[in-house]
């Protein structure tokens, strides 16, 4: 846009951004028929998977300080974990396990594609 006027950076219904940092934004989607953390930079273009696993919902990615590294949810293992991506994409890391199988809490609007994360200090 010309900084003033938003506009559209995709047309699936389901993204929904969940960071950004420099010249990335974060978003979750099911545009490849299951949830998915994926990256792009700020005009729409270089779209990557992040996560691409076909049995598992992942998601509510966000982008390290540096912005080298994507931390995304996922519970592709049965359990809900913590997952590290580079941003460019490659090899996925599990970082830690959620303390209990339902981290996101029960009705209303606590499902987990609702919940955000962000690094820390």
């Amino acid at each position: 846009s010309d900084g003033y006027i938003p506009r559209q950076l995709t047309r699936d219904t389901s993204d929904t951004p969940s960071d950004t940092k420099g010249n990335l934004i974060a978003f979750t989607s099911q545009r490849d028929e299951n949830w998915e953390a994926y990256v792009m930079d700020v005009n729409g273009g270089g779209v990557i998977n992040l996560s691409n696993n076909p049995t598992s919902n992942d998601g509510v990615p966000t982008v390290s300080p540096d912005g080298q590294w994507v931390a995304f949810a996922s519970n592709r293992d049965g359990s809900w974990a913590v997952y590290v991506v580079p941003s460019s994409g490659g090899q996925v890391t599990k970082l830690f396990d959620f303390p209990k199988s339902n981290p996101w809490g029960v009705g209303g609007d606590r499902e987990w594609t609702n919940e955000r994360m962000s690094w820390g200090p």
